[in-house]
Protein backbone atom coordinates (compact mmCIF):
# COMPACT_ATOMS: atom_id res chain seq x y z
CA UNK A 1 0.00 0.00 0.00
CA UNK A 2 1.67 3.28 -0.78
CA UNK A 3 0.37 6.14 1.64
CA UNK A 4 -0.19 9.55 0.10
CA UNK A 5 0.33 12.54 2.16
CA UNK A 6 -1.58 15.53 0.39
CA UNK A 7 -0.46 19.35 0.74
CA UNK A 8 -3.57 21.41 -0.68
CA UNK A 9 -5.58 23.87 -0.49
CA UNK A 10 -8.39 23.96 -2.78
CA UNK A 11 -10.77 21.37 -1.05
CA UNK A 12 -12.56 20.80 -4.29
CA UNK A 13 -9.40 19.19 -5.82
CA UNK A 14 -8.30 17.49 -2.88
CA UNK A 15 -11.34 15.49 -2.21
CA UNK A 16 -11.01 15.04 -6.20
CA UNK A 17 -7.73 13.39 -5.64
CA UNK A 18 -8.18 11.62 -1.98
CA UNK A 19 -11.22 9.99 -3.89
CA UNK A 20 -9.14 8.61 -6.61
CA UNK A 21 -6.22 8.00 -4.56
CA UNK A 22 -8.42 5.64 -2.17
CA UNK A 23 -10.26 4.26 -5.34
CA UNK A 24 -7.26 2.63 -6.35
CA UNK A 25 -6.40 -0.89 -4.97
CA UNK A 26 -2.36 0.20 -3.62
CA UNK A 27 -2.77 3.57 -2.45
CA UNK A 28 -4.11 5.19 1.01
CA UNK A 29 -4.20 8.73 1.24
CA UNK A 30 -3.01 9.32 5.06
CA UNK A 31 -3.52 12.52 5.31
CA UNK A 32 -3.69 16.11 4.20
CA UNK A 33 -2.63 19.15 5.44
CA UNK A 34 -2.79 23.26 3.60
CA UNK A 35 0.02 24.14 2.27
CA UNK A 36 2.03 25.83 4.68
CA UNK A 37 5.46 24.97 6.90
CA UNK A 38 3.51 23.09 9.30
CA UNK A 39 2.40 20.79 6.67
CA UNK A 40 6.02 18.84 7.15
CA UNK A 41 5.45 18.04 10.19
CA UNK A 42 1.92 17.26 9.87
CA UNK A 43 3.35 14.57 7.22
CA UNK A 44 6.49 13.00 9.54
CA UNK A 45 3.94 11.77 11.96
CA UNK A 46 2.26 9.78 9.60
CA UNK A 47 5.22 8.21 7.57
CA UNK A 48 3.81 8.63 3.82
CA UNK A 49 5.48 6.70 1.17
CA UNK A 50 4.95 10.06 -0.90
CA UNK A 51 4.09 13.76 -0.48
CA UNK A 52 1.99 15.66 -3.21
CA UNK A 53 2.14 19.65 -3.52
CA UNK A 54 -0.42 20.88 -5.49
CA UNK A 55 1.00 24.34 -6.09
CA UNK A 56 -0.11 27.93 -6.75
CA UNK A 57 3.16 30.05 -6.27
CA UNK A 58 6.53 30.97 -4.88
CA UNK A 59 5.92 29.81 -1.80
CA UNK A 60 5.36 26.52 -2.46
CA UNK A 61 8.74 25.80 -3.23
CA UNK A 62 9.65 26.97 0.27
CA UNK A 63 7.15 23.96 1.35
CA UNK A 64 9.23 21.72 -1.38
CA UNK A 65 12.43 22.61 0.32
CA UNK A 66 10.98 22.06 4.05
CA UNK A 67 9.89 18.62 2.60
CA UNK A 68 13.43 17.54 1.55
CA UNK A 69 14.69 19.09 4.74
CA UNK A 70 13.03 17.03 7.19
CA UNK A 71 12.15 13.89 4.94
CA UNK A 72 14.89 13.29 2.47
CA UNK A 73 13.71 10.02 1.30
CA UNK A 74 10.45 11.04 0.79
CA UNK A 75 9.44 10.85 -2.90
CA UNK A 76 8.17 14.76 -3.36
CA UNK A 77 5.81 15.09 -6.37
CA UNK A 78 4.89 18.78 -7.59
CA UNK A 79 1.41 19.50 -9.10
CA UNK A 80 0.94 22.87 -10.62
CA UNK A 81 -1.77 24.70 -12.65
CA UNK A 82 -0.01 26.63 -14.42
CA UNK A 83 2.80 24.18 -15.90
CA UNK A 84 5.78 25.54 -18.09
CA UNK A 85 9.41 24.52 -18.84
CA UNK A 86 10.54 27.11 -15.92
CA UNK A 87 8.31 25.83 -13.23
CA UNK A 88 9.33 22.07 -14.14
CA UNK A 89 13.09 23.19 -13.98
CA UNK A 90 12.56 25.04 -10.67
CA UNK A 91 10.93 22.27 -9.02
CA UNK A 92 13.22 19.82 -10.13
CA UNK A 93 16.84 22.08 -9.12
CA UNK A 94 14.50 21.80 -5.38
CA UNK A 95 14.61 18.46 -5.50
CA UNK A 96 10.85 17.64 -6.44
CA UNK A 97 11.02 13.97 -8.60
CA UNK A 98 8.05 14.57 -10.26
CA UNK A 99 6.30 17.75 -12.19
CA UNK A 100 2.86 17.58 -12.74
CA UNK A 101 -0.40 19.61 -14.32
CA UNK A 102 -3.53 19.85 -12.55
CA UNK A 103 -4.68 19.03 -15.96
CA UNK A 104 -3.00 15.56 -15.99
CA UNK A 105 -4.64 12.46 -16.22
CA UNK A 106 -4.36 11.26 -12.96
CA UNK A 107 -3.54 7.43 -13.82
CA UNK A 108 -0.34 9.08 -14.81
CA UNK A 109 0.02 10.41 -11.83
CA UNK A 110 -0.55 6.86 -9.94
CA UNK A 111 1.30 5.30 -12.60
CA UNK A 112 4.33 7.88 -12.37
CA UNK A 113 4.21 7.14 -7.95
CA UNK A 114 4.28 3.62 -8.55
CA UNK A 115 7.20 3.65 -10.09
CA UNK A 116 8.71 5.62 -7.88
CA UNK A 117 7.90 3.94 -4.96
CA UNK A 118 8.39 0.72 -5.96
CA UNK A 119 12.17 2.12 -6.71
CA UNK A 120 12.22 3.20 -2.94
CA UNK A 121 10.91 0.00 -1.65
CA UNK A 122 13.79 -2.02 -3.64
CA UNK A 123 16.42 0.35 -2.31
CA UNK A 124 15.46 0.05 1.21
CA UNK A 125 14.95 -3.93 0.26
CA UNK A 126 18.96 -3.86 -1.14
CA UNK A 127 19.77 -1.54 2.48
CA UNK A 128 18.43 -4.45 4.36
CA UNK A 129 19.90 -7.16 2.26
CA UNK A 130 23.35 -5.27 3.06
CA UNK A 131 22.81 -5.11 6.68
CA UNK A 132 21.68 -8.50 7.07
CA UNK A 133 24.96 -10.11 4.94
CA UNK A 134 26.93 -7.56 7.15
CA UNK A 135 25.75 -9.26 10.37
CA UNK A 136 26.37 -12.51 9.09
CA UNK A 137 30.08 -12.07 8.35
CA UNK A 138 30.53 -10.72 12.32
CA UNK A 139 28.57 -13.56 13.24
CA UNK A 140 30.89 -16.12 11.13
CA UNK A 141 33.90 -14.11 12.04
CA UNK A 142 33.13 -14.61 16.08
CA UNK A 143 31.43 -18.42 15.66
CA UNK A 144 35.40 -19.68 14.02
CA UNK A 145 36.75 -17.45 17.12
CA UNK A 146 38.53 -14.77 14.82
CA UNK A 147 38.92 -11.99 16.66
CA UNK A 148 36.52 -8.57 15.44
CA UNK A 149 36.92 -5.49 16.89
CA UNK A 150 35.63 -2.04 16.51
CA UNK A 151 37.96 0.43 14.80
CA UNK A 152 39.97 2.94 16.65
CA UNK A 153 38.02 5.73 15.38
CA UNK A 154 34.57 4.03 17.29
CA UNK A 155 36.09 2.37 20.62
Amino acid sequence: MIRVFLVCDDPAFCEKLRNFFNQQDDFQVCGKAARTLAATQKADKLLPDLALIVANGVHDFKVADNFIKAMPHLPLFFMTSTPSVEIEKKALSHGVDAVFSVEDELTTLALNAREVCSEKHVANDLDTYVAAAAHERVTENSETDQPWSRPASRQ
